[in-house]
């Protein structure tokens, strides 16, 4: 079905782009450790960084560190020490 923006885009001469939800890599991170055990358990980062980096190639080593780190400055997750860090969702 159509909607009314769309009918306005096709009026205009445009060709049909239907509305997408797009995630952005905090959000994947945050469903992640939700699927993974919630606020219950620790997730050790190496762990997620396998999922979206090797397996999913969603993001690069680097950029995957820095939404992690700021995800932890925004109170979103939590995490341990910096070796062998753990990290977990924060419920609010």
């Amino acid at each position: 079905r159509y909607q009314l923006g769309d009918l306005m885009h096709l009026a205009l001469g445009g060709a049909y782009v239907p509305c997408r939800n797009l995630m952005t890599v905090s959000d994947e991170i945050l469903a992640y450790l939700a699927r993974m055990g919630g606020s219950d358990s620790w997730i050790p980062v190496e762990e997620a960084l396998n999922e979206f980096v090797m397996v999913q190639h969603k993001v690069g080593r680097t950029t995957f560190y820095k939404e992690i780190t700021g995800l932890i400055e925004e109170g979103r997750i939590i995490a341990t020490n910096k070796r062998n860090r753990k990290i977990r969702l924060v419920i609010k």
